[in-house]
Formats: structure tokens, C-alpha cells, sequence
């Protein structure tokens, strides 16, 4: 993670790992995993999910400009799936 990080990397993306998540595992890196969307072969107890990455306007962000990850989780009694995290991952 350090060797990408130097090389410039400030997200690194992954899918179908079957458990969800959004962390920082180095300053200035990020990590966004996505869980299995669609799949019935759930584990680790984690719902189908899914990350949402998004460039908003900010007033706050250097530049005016900021990155966020959002992990939806698929909620079985309300039939959708949900926000359940939001952050912030850096600014343009």
C-alpha cells in the first residue's frame, strides 16, 4: 500500500469481497470495498452491498470540490438498500 500511495494511488478499489468498507489504511490513502450487490451466497453476516463514490461541491474543500464514499447496505424489511455510511475522502 505505501509503494501505491508514493506512486500517487489515493483510492484503491475492490469488489465481491464480501465484506463492505470504507477506510483510510495509510494518510492521504483510501480503501473502498465493496460487498456482494446481488449475490445469496451472503457471509461474515454482511448484507448485499454496494460503494457510491461521488464529486459534490463543497463551500469547505480546497478547490471547492470533495470526494465522498458511500457504502448502501440492502435492507431486507424495507426491500432497498440504504445509506449507511458517508465520508468524506478527499478534496480535488
Amino acid at each position: 500500500m505505501q509503494r501505491w500511495r508514493t506512486a500517487g494511488a489515493q483510492m484503491l478499489l475492490s469488489g465481491h469481497v464480501h465484506e463492505p468498507g470504507v477506510l483510510q489504511p495509510l494518510p492521504g490513502l483510501w480503501a473502498c470495498r465493496a460487498g456482494t450487490a446481488v449475490s445469496h451466497r451472503l457471509r461474515h453476516g454482511s448484507p448485499n452491498s454496494l460503494v457510491v463514490l461521488t464529486v459534490e461541491a463543497s463551500g469547505t474543500a480546497v478547490g471547492g470540490w470533495a470526494r465522498y464514499a458511500a457504502r448502501w447496505d440492502y435492507d431486507q424489511a424495507a426491500g432497498e438498500f440504504v445509506c449507511v455510511l458517508r465520508q468524506a475522502v478527499g478534496a480535488l
